[in-house]
């Protein structure tokens, strides 16, 4: 496919989205999949909340998206819903269906999600006499993640996650760990949490050999 018309192609989805600040509302093809990500989304006869609902859908049910629309109320999809032989048209909010866009080839568009990343550490199970006096300090990609930071992510990147726990006293005990991880887009659209556990050991005196346990989780909302 000659690149001028890839890039043409691509200026069009993207003048397909709707102005909402920095977050991309992907704008469907006609037919284009679609997943809920919402236990309990309302499915209406109409793109408001003034009509009552027709159903309430489940977490991983298949849709089919068929336009965008938006209204004072948000961004809607108007999709298409199948539950055993009955089908359903109606439309459901846009936080809450996660849907895969394709190129004229049938491969992937992967639109970039904005998120915002923290992390914390907690020891569940105490200290063992290990120690009382603790830093931590966490970072994302290489880069040191000091409170919260903001990330732009598109489903299937490989994300590295470093803790390091220390025990501060004369002798100071640390602990470290490394986590990998590649989100969906489900998971980048709904928001998600990774947690791994860090050990820092004793390595002097009466409880040499003790060791405690860091559950240490980052979480990723979106931005």
């Amino acid at each position: 496919m000659p690149i001028r018309k890839v890039i043409l192609f691509l200026m069009l989805i993207v003048c397909a989205l709707p102005a909402m600040g920095e977050d991309y509302i992907p704008a469907p093809q006609s037919g284009s999949e679609g997943t809920v990500i919402t236990q309990g989304a309302a499915l209406r006869s109409e793109p408001t909340k003034a009509v009552p609902m027709l159903l309430n859908l489940n977490s991983g049910d298949a849709l089919t998206v068929r336009e965008l629309l938006q209204n004072n109320e948000g961004v809607w999809y108007s999709v298409v819903f199948i539950k055993g032989k009955k089908q359903y048209e109606g439309y459901v909010l846009s936080d809450y269906v996660s849907i895969q866009l394709y190129d004229e080839n049938g491969d992937p568009i992967l639109i970039p999600v904005k998120l915002r990343v923290r992390a914390e550490a907690k020891c569940p199970d105490g200290y063992n006499h290990v120690g009382f006096n603790w830093s931590k300090a966490f970072s994302i990609g290489g880069e040191t993640l000091s409170g919260a930071k903001y990330i732009s992510l598109c489903a299937g990147d490989e994300i590295r996650l470093d803790a390091a726990i220390y025990e501060e006293d004369s002798y100071t005990d640390s602990g470290h760990g490394t986590l990998f991880y590649a989100p969906t887009q489900a998971e980048l659209d709904r928001g998600f949490s990774v947690s791994f556990d860090v050990y820092v050991s004793e390595n002097r005196g009466r409880y040499s050999g003790y060791s405690c346990r860091w559950a240490v989780t980052f979480y990723f909302t979106k931005g």
